[in-house]
């Protein structure tokens, strides 16, 4: 293999394993990959359409003032995800503000931002953001062409990519399988390279899980709920009459396509869940009530509810058992059967044998897509 085939291998693996983080990131909703601004509010470190390189809080040692993080939105942006810089910490959640913005967030009406909705971080280097140029028009172009794509078929954008990414994952292997049973001919072709087969499940395998486990780490915390217990005299100024109840609510979302289960529990006696266990589907919000009754003295008080979620790979009840014993071992069981099942799937489809990265030889591209769609009527 010559040094221009041995970059266009590497290009290509490299492409596929990129492709493949985003997707997996994606199906488990825990942010791998690029984001971008499509406003100014962050001049002048990320003008509009520049991308960043996003990754979950907990892979880069949590916020702190002076991040870069996306985070969902109540008020401002319309609810739409926002990417803003940390202010300041305060015991309610963060302060946030757009660099180029006079004003922070919560001056413009947002409430402080709790740890759950933030959903990115933006990594920088120095102090710096890692900023991508133009991320965000290619963004735009490929959402616009994907969009006329779907449209007539009522598919969204999003359905579209995954359709075009399966075909094009199963049209390589399809290629590679077709490339390895042919006779070589050409003695000037050189040897097939490769990699392990076993190596790639492997890998994939560790991508999953881990992949998984964050998304599971993430989603689990504890939601604090403050609230005032005033007299009853004072009830009409706000907070909850002393020695009554009253209701709030907890909001729980699933940004993965795959479902969840969010397992709720409180040790605090004067907290009654509506619900313990509940069902999220992909792409799904709940909102559970709670029931909260105030102490007899009057004063500013503050309630937590433990939130653990897990991939609904497991029944309801199953999770919530093992989640009573130990909230590892409910991830435990749920990355064990991922783990049985990607390796199981990827064992069928590659083999343990050598899987070469490119064909023995070049084809150009009107005969390899010949050779491709052939294959669905060859022996039938």
């Amino acid at each position: 293999m010559g040094g221009t085939e041995r970059i266009g291998s590497m290009l290509e693996t490299g492409g596929l394993m990129l492709v493949a983080v985003l997707f997996v990131g994606q199906l488990f909703g825990v942010p791998f990959g690029i984001g971008f601004v499509e406003t100014g509010s962050m001049a002048p470190t990320l003008q509009p359409g520049d991308g960043f390189v996003a990754l979950p809080p907990a892979l880069l040692g949590g916020v702190d003032s002076g991040d870069v993080v996306t985070f969902r939105a109540e008020v401002i942006e319309d609810g739409r995800l926002t990417t803003h810089r940390v202010v300041s910490e305060r015991s309610g959640g963060y302060i946030t503000g757009g660099d180029a913005n006079p004003f922070t967030d919560q001056q413009a009406g947002e409430p402080l931002v709790s740890r759950q909705e933030i959903a990115a971080e933006a990594v920088q280097i120095g102090g710096s953001v890692l900023v991508i140029p133009f991320v965000g028009r290619v963004a735009a172009e490929s959402t616009s062409l994907l969009l006329s794509v779907g449209r007539p078929l009522g598919l969204s954008d999003q359905q579209v990519a995954v359709f075009i990414l399966v075909a094009a994952i199963a049209a390589y292997f399809l290629d590679e399988s077709e490339a390895t049973g042919e006779k070589r001919t050409d003695r000037s072709t050189g040897r097939a390279t490769g990699f392990s087969g076993l190596l790639l499940v492997g890998g994939a395998v560790a991508l999953v899980l881990a992949t998984a486990t964050m998304s599971m780490t993430a989603a689990t915390g504890a939601i604090a709920l403050p609230y005032d217990s005033v007299a009853p005299a004072e009830a009409g100024q706000g907070g909850i009459p002393a020695g009554t109840t009253a209701n709030a609510s907890v909001e729980l979302q699933n940004g993965g396509l795959v479902p969840m289960t969010a397992v709720l529990s409180t040790s605090n006696p004067n907290v009654e869940l509506a619900q313990e266990r509940v069902s999220l589907s992909p792409r799904g919000n709940a909102s559970v009530n709670v029931s909260i009754t105030a102490p007899s003295e009057p004063g500013s008080y503050e309630v937590t509810v433990e939130r653990k979620q897990y991939l609904a790979i497991l029944p309801v009840g199953v999770l919530g058992e093992l989640s009573a014993v130990s909230h590892w071992l409910a991830v435990a069981a749920v990355d064990l059967l991922l783990a049985l099942g990607v390796a199981a799937i990827g064992a069928k489809l590659v083999g343990g044998g050598r899987l070469r990265l490119r064909p023995t030889r070049s084809l150009p591209v009107e005969v390899g897509t010949a050779r491709w769609v052939r294959s669905f009527y060859r022996d039938r």
